[in-house]
């Protein structure tokens, strides 16, 4: 009887164990206001599109798609840390509300890629079905795997970038006579 007891606590130990647990990221979408992703400002949307394009860009960003017309763009900087790439794309969607104001939505995806490379060498035939290896190299293969992918929803990321914007249109306003 005993047995059947530890037997039977064994096995629901290992059927929780085994069980998946489920995320829903979908959970906690549309429950706020936008949050750090969104930020009016007393500007026009070309105005506010072109600072935000100057604040990316003044960042090391290089600007990988840009749809002008819709005011909207996806900016990417690349770092590498030995065999790993680190990318961080930020998307900016800029919308006017009319009367010189308008809207930045922004976000952000951070990705890690590694490259792994692995080398051919040259093969010398001694007899028949023999050879041997040499230290002579053939060729090489570099394959990139995707290691992790996350949105950034770091609030300070966002404010920074939103300041860094701000900036951008002090300056723009200065200079403009």
């Amino acid at each position: 009887m005993a047995r059947i007891k530890w037997f039977s606590l064994l096995l629901i130990l290992i059927l929780t164990a085994c069980a998946e647990v489920e995320v829903h990221t979908y959970d906690d979408a549309f429950k706020s206001e936008g949050g750090p992703y969104v930020r009016d400002f007393a500007a026009s949307a070309e105005d506010l599109y072109a600072a935000a394009s100057r604040a990316v860009l003044g960042n090391n960003f290089r600007i990988e798609k840009e749809d002008a017309g819709r005011r909207n763009f996806v900016a990417a900087k690349y770092t590498t840390d030995g065999d790993k790439t680190v990318v961080l794309a930020v998307s900016v969607y800029v919308k006017d509300e009319g009367n010189g104001k308008s809207i930045a939505f922004t976000s952000a995806v951070q990705t890690v890629n590694k490259t792994r490379i692995t080398y051919s060498y040259f093969y010398l035939p001694l007899i028949a079905l023999i050879s041997i290896q040499t230290p002579i190299r053939s060729g090489s293969t570099a394959t990139t795997t995707k290691e992790e992918e996350k949105t950034v929803d770091n609030p300070d990321f966002y404010s920074r970038l939103f300041k860094s914007i701000d900036n951008e249109l002090l300056k723009w306003d200065c200079y403009c006579w």
